[in-house]
């Protein structure tokens, strides 16, 4: 699989996050049992009880359209930055042209804790470290970027997510870091989907069940495990996401892919 091609994959993946997020938005992990009759695991129609919001079975929404605007710029989301929860995904994008050793070593310079952890930890993972490697590198940019607290949840939520042996992590891991909650919350719970999971399958579903901010936890945690282990994402998911959305993010993975060469 060329770099093309493995980023066509994380970007994939965060769309299929996204449209399975949708189905569990702002719900909790036991309302979620209750609207569905069962954990989500596959596209199912949208059910929303809080909101007058509207959304077809396997829509996505704005975590993919901010990853394919920052995908249109060369992985530099144009957008209002900063930390809010909802533009997490464009870290997905800078991770995917940037190099480890510029993000934590300074030549790129990040501001936004939780950005430059997800960017980091994407960085790491396309240049092929194991997922031990792909949370330090987390934990150190959150900490080069001035927030040592984020930094410590991260390896914290590596420990949780390892101590339930790698089964079901994701109740665990709601429990101490809610993924309804700030970008850093949502950072650290992600890097522990991450390390408990290392497939980008496991990981979307087991995001998706926590609810809160379902659309971009499970669409930056399944990014990042499709950069770890691309085998471990369900093709069929990505194509069947690009019909219903006429979307060619193979198109995107490719800009993405330009912009890398000329970063390195």
């Amino acid at each position: 699989m060329d770099m093309a091609e493995r980023i066509a994959t994380v970007l994939r993946a965060l769309a299929v996050g996204d449209a399975l997020g949708r189905v569990t938005e702002g719900y909790t992990p036991a309302e979620i049992i209750e609207v569905y009759e069962d954990i989500v695991t596959d596209f199912v129609e949208p059910i929303r009880l809080f909101d007058a919001e509207v959304w077809a079975e396997g829509e996505t929404g704005p975590p993919t359209q901010i990853l394919l605007e920052a995908a249109a710029s060369g992985g530099r989301w144009q957008g209002a930055g900063g930390g809010d929860v909802a533009q997490l995904p464009a870290a997905i994008a800078l991770g995917t042209v940037l190099r480890l050793a510029d993000i934590l070593g300074g030549g790129e310079r990040i501001d936004e804790p939780s950005h430059a952890a997800v960017a980091a930890g994407l960085a790491a993972a396309l240049e092929g470290r194991p997922a031990t490697e792909v949370v330090a590198a987390g934990s150190r940019a959150a900490r080069n970027a001035g927030a040592p607290a984020l930094a410590e949840s991260i390896l914290r939520a590596a420990g949780v997510a390892q101590a339930t042996g790698g089964e079901r992590p994701g109740p665990a891991l709601g429990a101490q870091f809610p993924p309804a909650g700030d970008s850093e919350t949502v950072t650290a719970f992600v890097f522990g989907i991450v390390y408990g999971t290392q497939s980008a399958r496991r990981a979307i579903v087991e995001a998706v069940n926590q609810g809160g901010n379902a659309p971009e936890t499970a669409g930056i945690a399944g990014a990042l495990c499709a950069a770890l282990a691309p085998a471990s994402f369900p093709a069929p998911w990505g194509w069947e996401i690009e019909r219903r959305n006429q979307l060619d993010l193979a198109r995107a993975a490719r800009q993405l892919a330009v912009a890398r060469q000329h970063t390195q």
